[in-house]
């Protein structure tokens, strides 16, 4: 609220809303006024007063609101009233020979010389613009415009302003109107919300996108471990095997940072696609102690991030939300959030982290960069160096000595430092600079890692080709469930796959089973898959099928060759014996009759091949068969 212009008997103000003359100070801090309305005369602190007919504060603009075109006008006016302001008693003459000096009506000075002596400030004086301009099209263009914008502009064919003024201009010639400026269609659609209009055009995820604020549902949990972000991506680098450095493939690595302290809990790396147990397995990394992994590693540093995770935060993923994982995690008790589906943003901490892990690998050898155009000519199988260890150990040192200790820009210093920092308030489930440890971690870790049922064989328990055997399983070679053999739970960490977890039916724990003599001598699954790669790019297995094919072709056109002639010989000698058969027939169809001349013509050819001609007396054979018949 503005203060009275004076304190000075006989100043009008305002107290509590009502009206009142100042009749003369008492203090530094208090006045005695009168109630214009009452008459009644009461003293009240300075503070108190306002100015009589003063503006609300909605109605008080700031500097920075005026344009600065009104802000010129506003000091061309009070360079008008200004002479006037200045007398000690202004008379309705004075306006009216100031407004006739200036060309400016007599109330618009008054006008004026009000708005000013309210608040004593340049900007009352500025012109308020808030009314929109007047529209002095037809109602006929108004409405065609209207259509065009709401059926043509405002769809996902994304037509342009000029394309939109185009088909209004068509519209209104057809119907006898001139069409309006092009402009004119332009200050129509700026009169449209931006997000409304994106939303329209582009969809409902730009506008979110784009205009959208950003904000966090999930719950803000202000201490380590209290919500961590998991998520997954394709590392830009090609990794080598250990024997022939040969490269083997682009690895994944499944990531978790802690949301408060933006700390690394643990990640996995795997040569495997995203799933499920690359879940469990970087669960496992984060919840347990790292000490053993640094030492195994020759890193110095510090690592201290272990205990129970109180949230976790992942995409809508399958792998993220299996029901091996919502099993496992609601038996410790930890709770599982998924983000709003196709809302980047909720997961904003993981999504830094993972550009930044980006650009480091991109520094190298066998990096395939983050597009065609930055890798260039540069070919990453070819400079291909690190083996999976390699990597493995490099982004371990690069997270221990490099990433946690460098002050981040959120935070305005270290993820580590921010992570002792909120170890030491704030939460009644840990000791002060300490985490509870996770109780019982081999327990713990059974319930992420990789499991399959298998049955136990004479040779023992067979797993990628891997053959696992102790004494212990002999109670369960080739034991039935029902008709079919029975299948035994056993689960392996792919990280050291020279033993299994076999899941005792009667005594209801694990026990641990070793790889056999006989099975290939490798310790991770990465190293298993690289031997299997390598003996395919060495092309032995290639060679092989070759052959095998070879052979098996050729025995295949022996076999159709055999059937073909024998089945040209069958066929001949079914047709001889046929003609066969019909030869005799023919001579044993005549009756044998008693006594009777048997006759026997035989067509004998002569030299030349023709057939003789048969000279037959029949009056001669026909008395010859009356003879024979009396005997």
């Amino acid at each position: 609220m503005t203060n009275p212009t004076s304190y000075a008997p006989g100043t009008e103000a305002a107290h509590k809303g009502r009206s009142c003359i100042i009749t003369r100070a008492i203090s530094a801090s208090e006045i005695l006024i009168q109630y214009s309305d009452t008459k009644d005369i009461i003293t009240v602190r300075t503070s108190s007063l306002t100015a009589r007919g003063t503006k609300t504060p909605q109605t008080e603009r700031p500097l920075d609101a005026v344009h600065d075109k009104d802000l010129d006008e506003a000091r061309r006016r009070l360079e008008a009233i200004t002479p006037l302001l200045k007398l000690s008693k202004r008379t309705s003459n004075d306006v009216q020979a100031r407004g006739a000096e200036l060309n400016l009506g007599k109330s618009t000075l008054y006008r004026w010389i009000k708005e000013y002596e309210i608040s004593k400030r340049l900007t009352s004086l500025a012109p308020n613009r808030r009314t929109k301009r007047k529209r002095n099209l037809n109602k006929k263009i108004e409405a065609i415009i209207q259509d065009v914008i709401e059926n043509e502009y405002l769809t996902k064919q994304k037509i342009t302003v000029v394309k939109a003024a185009d088909i209004i201009a068509r519209r209104c010639r057809k119907i006898g109107f001139k069409a309006p400026h092009k402009n004119t269609v332009r200050n129509r659609i700026s009169e449209i919300d931006i997000r409304e209009q994106t939303k329209r055009r582009h969809g409902d995820k730009a506008a979110r996108d784009t205009y959208s604020e950003i904000t966090d549902t999930y719950s803000d949990l202000d201490y380590p471990l209290g919500c961590v972000q998991i998520d997954h991506t394709l590392l830009d680098i090609q990794v080598v095997d250990d024997v022939k450095r040969i490269a083997i493939g682009r690895p994944w690595i499944t990531l978790a940072i802690d949301k408060f302290s933006r700390m690394i809990t643990g990640f996995h790396l795997s040569l495997d696609c995203p799933n499920e147990f690359t879940v469990g397995l970087s669960i496992i990394h984060s919840s347990l102690a790292k000490d053993a992994e640094l030492d195994r590693l020759g890193i110095e540093g510090t690592w201290p991030v272990w205990g129970k995770i109180r949230t976790i935060h992942t995409d809508n993923g399958k792998d993220l939300s299996s029901k091996l994982i919502l099993k496992a995690c609601e038996e410790y008790g930890i709770n599982v959030q998924r983000r709003p589906v196709k809302r980047p943003e909720f997961g904003g901490h993981i999504e830094r982290m993972m550009k930044r892990l980006g650009d480091e690998i991109h520094t190298l050898p066998g990096t395939t960069f983050s597009n065609h155009m930055k890798k260039g000519e540069y070919d990453s199988v070819k400079e291909a160096a690190l083996t999976y260890d390699e990597l493995y150990r490099w982004i371990v040192d690069f997270i221990v000595n490099d990433y946690h200790l460098t002050e981040h820009r959120a935070l305005e210093m270290s993820p580590l430092r921010t992570w002792t920092e909120g170890l030491k308030v704030g939460s009644k489930e840990r000791t002060i600079g300490f985490l509870p440890p996770i109780q019982n971690p081999e327990e713990f870790k059974m319930a992420f890692l990789p499991f399959q049922k298998r049955t136990v064989q004479r040779d023992g328990i067979s797993w990628d080709n891997i053959q696992y055997y102790s004494p212990s399983l002999k109670k369960w070679i080739r034991q039935k469930k029902g008709r079919a053999h029975a299948k035994f739970l056993c689960r392996r960490d792919p990280r050291d796959i020279t033993k299994i977890y076999f899941l005792n039916p009667d005594t209801k724990t694990y026990q641990e089973i070793t790889i056999s003599r006989r099975s290939p001598a490798v310790n991770t699954l990465w190293e298993l898959r690289a031997l299997k790669k390598l003996k395919a790019v060495s092309g032995q297995k290639l060679d092989h099928r070759d052959q095998i094919d070879r052979s098996r072709n050729q025995r295949d056109e022996l076999v159709k060759t055999a059937k073909k002639i024998t089945k040209k010989a069958t066929k001949k000698k079914i047709t001889e014996k046929q003609k066969s058969k019909n030869r005799v027939k023919s001579l044993q169809d005549f009756p044998v009759v008693p006594n009777f001349p048997q006759v026997i013509i035989d067509n004998t050819q002569d030299a030349e091949g023709n057939e003789k001609p048969l000279n037959i007396d029949l009056d001669a054979l026909k008395k010859r068969w009356k003879e024979q018949s009396c005997q």
